[in-house]
């Protein structure tokens, strides 16, 4: 196997296999601005922040954690964050906390703000021209050759036949287990796709511990399910899955667990 492959190195040591400038608007009505900008200026992407307003703590957490990770993110080589006002908003949300978190990361960022801008007319002319001359700087970065034990790659599911799971599905696992030797990271989701073989990737855990933690979260996803009236086991295979051939949960999860390899 190829030992590096073409990617772009980060400052925190991490490589990425894409070059995007990332738009992190920290109020939900700001929204329209990343998403105006994204689609006019070439290689930026935006990320829809949910609204906050009302929300308890831990879900607040989350919002900002995933915006957070996104910015962390490999793949992004600069971001540009939206805020209404220098100090806004839920303290665990507000733009000078962001701000904190995206300067860890060591990217190039900048910063446009509504109420030093004028309005939301002058704050969009100003997110472009930063938009741009940010994706000018990120653009200077060239792919290098890097070691594939910095790769790492992610995989979902797809829909579900008998040859996902005799065909697709196993060639993901090979490679996965070709990136695994060579010290790489792979992961797969979503968790409800592995009920009826949970013990079988338990089995696979690299310790005891983390065996009890897939047993434990599989179930536990079953169990909220359940609290809302739903039976995972009783609806799946669904119907396009039982057309297609697939005859049992168990054996749908079997083909969908084919992808996580054999390591």
């Amino acid at each position: 196997m190829t030992k590096t492959f073409m990617g772009y190195p980060r400052p925190d040591g991490s490589v990425g296999v894409r070059n995007y400038v990332l738009i992190i608007p920290v109020n939900r009505s700001l929204n329209f601005i990343a998403s105006y900008v994204a689609k006019m200026v070439n290689g930026v992407k935006h990320f829809e922040i949910p609204a906050e307003g009302g929300r308890p703590e831990r879900d607040r957490e989350t919002i900002v954690r995933t915006a957070v990770g996104l910015a962390a993110n490999a793949n992004v080589g600069g971001i540009i964050l939206l805020a209404v006002k220098p100090r806004y908003g839920y303290k665990n949300m507000s733009p000078s906390y962001f701000l904190d978190e995206i300067k860890k990361t060591g990217k190039p960022y900048r910063t446009v703000v509504l109420t030093e801008e004028g309005g939301a007319y002058k704050m969009l002319g100003e997110t472009l021209r930063q938009a741009r001359e940010i994706v000018r700087e990120v653009s200077r970065v060239r792919r290098e050759p890097c070691d594939v034990g910095k790769l790492v790659l992610g995989v979902k599911c797809g829909m579900s036949d008998p040859t996902s799971g005799m065909a697709g599905n196993p060639v993901v696992g090979y490679a996965y287990d070709l990136l695994i030797k060579a010290g790489g990271t792979a992961f797969f989701g979503e968790t409800t796709e592995i009920i009826g073989a949970e013990d079988i990737l338990a089995q696979r855990a690299a310790t005891p511990e983390i065996g009890q933690q897939i047993l434990d979260i599989t179930n536990y996803w079953e169990e909220k399910a359940k609290s809302t009236g739903e039976d995972i086991r009783a609806i799946n295979p669904i119907p396009a899955n039982i057309a297609a051939g697939i005859t049992t949960l168990e054996e749908k999860s079997l083909g969908a667990i084919s992808k996580g390899g054999t390591t």
